[in-house]
């Protein structure tokens, strides 16, 4: 295996390069720039690709399924925080479903909230997905004061959820599922 580190331009080119119609390699590449490389990216430089290959790369036609989903993946007005059961994924939409890799999509059966991420929001992604999955159940009372006026701090990515009593000022976890306190 080979490890490459690549700037913003020279990922450009490797993706320009495997954006016609081609081999197994150039299809490779595609999935593996929709499912894994996105994922090490920060927003900014997914937004550089997305104008480049949204704008100058016209001249090519989006004929491929994997041109389709690249372009979805990279639009940074097309990403979404989708929680499915106890499940939150980061997707991104495509012909009315919400894609968590290029052959992976989330039932639509099974969404339970839909949030949209705005440049603002995107690096607080974990944060917002934990609020969905922790949003609606009950508190706990806390355990100094057995007060029920607490607030969930999110500002941290602790799991299990971390509460702050508004009355005593006491920090403390709820047991993941259950309304124990530690």
């Amino acid at each position: 295996m080979i490890t490459l580190t690549l700037d913003v331009h020279a990922y450009s080119v490797l993706i320009e390069a495997a954006w016609g119609a081609g081999t197994g390699l150039r299809m490779e590449i595609m999935q593996r720039a929709v499912n894994e490389w996105f994922h090490r990216l920060h927003p900014k430089d997914v937004a550089t690709l997305f104008h480049f290959f949204s704008t100058k790369m016209k001249r090519y036609p989006v004929a491929e399924e994997e041109q389709a989903h690249f372009l979805g993946r990279y639009d940074p007005d097309n990403q979404y925080l989708v929680a499915a059961g106890d499940v939150t994924h980061h997707c991104y939409r495509v012909n009315d479903r919400f894609y968590v890799a290029l052959n992976a999509w989330v039932d639509q059966d099974q969404i339970t909230k839909v949030v949209k991420l705005t440049a603002e929001n995107w690096k607080l992604e974990a944060n917002i997905a934990r609020d969905l999955q922790v949003r609606g159940k009950p508190a706990p009372p806390c355990p100094k004061c057995r007060q029920k006026s607490q607030i969930q701090i999110m500002d941290s990515l602790a799991r299990p959820p971390v509460w702050r009593c508004r009355t005593c000022k006491h920090v403390y976890e709820q047991e993941q599922g259950t309304n124990q306190v530690k």
